[in-house]
């Protein structure tokens, strides 16, 4: 399932960047996207924490580095709320 969700998060960062090269209304898409990617990613890895044990929270491992990439893409590069509401506003006016 971990996989599967990866994958989709590709296919749909993938289609988003394609949008946006050709200059199409991306709408709450890229928000979906991004949402959609980082939550996946943070799945992904608490599960396979307990797979390193505490190998895997030790600096400079993968697993570790990982850990702290996705801690700045839900924290610093658009808070997961704020996804959130970009998402809701949108949805908000397509059902006005």
């Amino acid at each position: 399932a971990a996989r599967a969700k990866l994958l989709a998060a590709w296919a749909l960062t993938l289609q988003v960047s394609e949008m946006s090269d050709r200059n199409e209304p991306l709408g709450d898409l890229a928000s979906a996207a991004k949402l959609f990617a980082t939550e996946a990613a943070a799945e992904v890895e608490f599960q396979l924490a307990p797979l390193f044990g505490g190998i895997g929270v030790s600096k400079g491992h993968r697993l570790e580095e990982l850990r702290g990439g996705i801690h700045v893409a839900r924290v610093y590069e658009g808070a997961r709320e704020v996804q959130e509401m970009i998402i809701a506003k949108k949805m908000g006016k397509q059902l006005q």
